[in-house]
């Protein structure tokens, strides 16, 4: 993860500026990611702290010009956001480790003598740029899972 923040006494940085500090940061083999595509994680508020939610949508082009990016998606002025890639890797480490979350929980609900009655299943919603074309094979995430 590389972080460029704003100066709030300084000027602002575009968005091209802190994408290619970014980039220039990479690795190589985070270049490769990055050279595979670049998305933009929006936060749903002002007031979004480092750790909310981003919603993910795909840069649609930049400008040198202006130094602003296209996304597919209307912004508004003042939104937080990070530039993404598509990472297996992390994909998998995220899907683990909300699992593992969840079955810490029940078991501390369970030895706590919870009352609350076993899930009989689950849904697992993926998005489009998920599944094969990510993992390279169907099903990845729904078998790490089970």
């Amino acid at each position: 993860v590389q972080e460029v923040r704003a100066s709030s006494t300084g000027p602002q940085i575009t968005a091209i500026r802190g994408l290619s500090e970014v980039i220039s940061a990479c690795t190589p083999e985070d270049m490769a990611l990055v050279n595979s595509a670049i998305f933009i994680g929006v936060s749903s508020s002002l007031a979004a702290s480092e750790d909310s939610d981003f919603m993910v949508r795909q840069m649609l082009g930049a400008s040198v010009k202006d130094g602003t990016v296209t996304v597919g998606d209307m912004v508004r002025p003042g939104l937080r956001f990070r530039f993404f890639v598509r990472d297996p890797a992390a994909a998998v480490e995220a899907v683990e480790s909300t699992m593992a979350g969840y079955k810490r929980a029940r078991l501390m609900e369970m030895m706590a003598g919870g009352g609350r009655t076993p899930a009989a299943g689950m849904l697992l919603f993926g998005g489009l740029g998920r599944g094969r074309s990510l993992f390279g094979s169907p099903n990845f995430e729904s078998r790490l899972v089970i």
